[in-house]
């Protein structure tokens, strides 16, 4: 905010006024920036900025300065407070469904070293595939051609059961946090090219 009233006095703005300005993307460490800014940013990725020879903030800075003042680059679309809400909701469903992916990586990178290949054909993650871990988890050998007559040793199948556990828990989550998404999508107006249009449409 400091930063926004020294800006608006060098330019001898009105208080409060919008100016177009040019900053670097880093994730979202910039947000803070064009909340305080407001106006018209160009949110700029650091590899399309062409780095200076010696890398220095002040030497960035200024040629990032030329290429806005020049109009290299546009306006950045900025998301809604209700889009980066969103953004959210649906980033930690992605998070369950990867932590969940990773679980059943696992597992059938531990049943492989026993023989097991049966993930090729059913995948792990599948009511069928559950089940025949659940069996070798129980001492059984299920019916099928990538089943190792092996079975599973006494020593893994803790291992095994845990990381079955964790893709249940991580697939519940990941639903839930779907139908959180959804019942926010449908409870309001989103805009479109034709104007707003209600979230259940």
């Amino acid at each position: 905010m400091e930063a926004r009233r020294w800006i608006t006095n060098t330019l001898d703005l009105p208080a409060g006024a919008p100016f177009w300005y040019c900053i670097e993307s880093t994730g979202t460490y910039h947000f803070p920036v064009l909340l305080a800014f407001g106006g018209e940013p160009s949110v700029v990725n650091p590899l399309l900025a062409g780095p200076t020879r010696r890398k220095t903030d002040v030497l960035d800075a200024r040629l990032l300065s030329h290429h806005s003042i020049t109009g290299l680059w546009p306006a950045s679309f900025i998301p809604s407070p209700e889009g980066r809400i969103l953004r959210v909701l649906w980033a930690e469903r992605g998070e369950a469904m990867r932590n969940a992916t990773r679980a059943t990586n696992r597992i059938n990178n531990i049943i492989l070293r026993w023989g097991h290949t049966f993930a090729a054909a059913v995948p792990v993650r599948s009511a069928q595939g559950l089940s025949m871990v659940e069996d070798l988890l129980a001492g059984k050998l299920p019916q099928h051609p990538g089943i190792c007559p092996m079975g599973l040793p006494e020593a893994v199948r803790p291992v095994v059961s845990r990381l079955v556990e964790q893709y249940r828990e991580c697939a519940a989550q990941a639903r839930e946090a779907q139908k959180t998404a959804l019942a926010y999508v449908c409870a309001r107006k989103w805009p479109t090219g034709k104007g707003p249009v209600e979230g259940g449409g």
